[in-house]
């Protein structure tokens, strides 16, 4: 596993990808689903929220091996959602934005509902 999935090479040299670039790719397109309230990271985003850091790659991780990428989405619901609908269209649409954009084979994304909010709190990178 690496922080980066080398594209291609060119003529005058090689074209990489960072793991950040793939998760906020990721993020921007999950957030865009109806149903989705925010993406949700660990203890680490919880600390960097206390101190004003935004993170747009927060409630993704990105694991990549040779030009496949393999992902982990922590969501946030609203209540009311049809879950495994909602968790569906977020493979689907996070799958062709990250394949569209960079032209790696998405392998498998793995979304965990961490939350259900009541609240209209609608964010992109919470």
């Amino acid at each position: 596993m690496s922080d980066t999935s080398k594209l291609r090479e060119l003529q005058h040299g090689d074209v990489k990808i960072a793991n950040e670039v793939v998760a906020i790719i990721a993020n921007i397109a999950a957030a865009k689903i109806d149903g989705v309230v925010k993406l949700k990271g660990g203890i680490a985003s919880d600390i960097a929220d206390v101190f004003g850091v935004k993170q747009n790659h927060k409630g993704v991780k990105v694991n990549t091996e040779a030009n496949t990428i393999e992902l982990d989405l922590s969501v946030v619901v609203s209540y009311g959602s049809v879950i495994p609908q909602v968790a569906r269209q977020i493979q689907e649409k996070v799958k062709e934005s990250i394949e569209s954009m960079t032209e790696l084979e998405v392998q498998k994304i793995d979304v965990h509902v961490v939350g259900v909010s009541a609240a209209d709190e609608r964010q992109v990178a919470d």
